[in-house]
């Protein structure tokens, strides 16, 4: 679950938003919890898309080079925060100064055995011809 909690402040004059993002892990012990801004939106709509088309969408492959981790957290505390650069743009924020449009929040739960499939805990769209 992510929910917008705040605002924040990185120092630069950007505007920000904080995003508390929460899951549920079955067993937690030793495992940890990986927070990924993808930076690549898959799905750009086209002329004949109807509507708003998802960046992300279940069993899409997502490149290693369009993954940043954004926070980690200790699967047992439930919860973390981080922080995006928000104003007009196509993806859900950026990273502070000129960084990388993210498109999608992505998890996994990661232990000493590996790390889970990705879960989507947000994902931003696009449509053809928006007016920001």
């Amino acid at each position: 679950m992510v929910d917008s909690t705040a605002a924040c402040d990185f120092g630069t004059g950007e505007s920000c938003v904080r995003w508390k993002v929460s899951w549920l892990e079955a067993n937690p012990a030793d495992v940890t919890i990986r927070i990924y801004g993808v930076t690549t939106c898959l799905h750009e709509p086209t002329p004949s898309s109807e509507g708003t088309v998802k960046c992300l969408s279940s069993g899409d492959v997502i490149p290693s080079a369009s993954l940043v981790l954004l926070s980690t957290a200790p699967a047992s505390a439930g919860s973390t925060t981080m922080d995006l650069a928000n104003g007009e743009t196509t993806g859900i924020g950026w990273l502070p100064g000129a960084g990388p449009t993210v498109y999608a929040v992505i998890l996994q739960a990661v232990n000493a055995d590996g790390g889970s499939l990705f879960a989507f805990a947000l994902v931003g769209g696009s449509c053809w011809g928006c007016v920001l």
